[in-house]
């Protein structure tokens, strides 16, 4: 049954993945382009600085959930009706095939331990495959992070689509995604 069992079998999602959200982030990442490394005594600056770097180079997306707990992801083709809380839109690179859901801590490792790669072993299993190319990805926040209940919680949390384009365009990210918003 696992920890997601509140999920909705007719839904038109093409995969859905469950990943444990410890610290109010969460990512998409291409393990073949993600250099998260920074340095074995990092900062939080530091770290918050590569994630806009490197998604901003299209080799991840990585965003503030707003409320750390578990969460469930539905990859789609198109946008459900549902009513959503925030979106954001930018672009990525696919190389190898495949893009990752990751959490705080696959990406932390990555940030301390230059050996350390993506995917973990605990989330070896949330591949998203794709072909080869350059994507615009849209995610899409069903929940307001204020009024997150674990007892009840949003059926999915987020909503990824990708839209193939024809060309790579720089993301132009000043800030990890929806960081400041989820400070306040």
């Amino acid at each position: 049954m696992g920890l997601f069992f509140w999920l909705n079998k007719n839904d038109h999602a093409k995969q859905k993945l469950e990943i444990s959200d410890d610290s109010g982030f969460i990512g998409i990442v291409n393990s073949e382009l993600y250099n998260g490394f920074v340095d074995e005594d990092w900062e939080l600056e530091d770290v918050l600085k590569k994630f806009t770097e490197q998604t901003n180079h299209g080799a991840c997306a990585i965003w503030s959930s707003g409320e750390p707990n578990f969460m469930n992801v539905h990859i789609l083709d198109e946008p459900s009706p549902r009513k959503i809380f925030r979106e954001i839109q930018l672009n990525i690179k696919v190389t190898n095939a495949k893009l990752w859901l990751v959490n705080y801590t696959d990406l932390t490792m990555v940030a301390q331990f230059e050996r350390s790669k993506i995917p973990s072993t605990e989330n070896a299993d949330l591949e998203i495959p794709m072909q080869n190319g350059n994507y615009n990805i849209s995610i899409r926040q069903m929940f307001d992070p204020k009024k997150y209940n674990a007892k009840s919680p949003p059926n999915p949390c987020f909503e990824i689509i990708f839209s193939p384009v024809s060309k790579f365009e720089m993301n132009t990210l000043s800030q990890v995604i929806w960081w400041q918003d989820d400070e306040k």
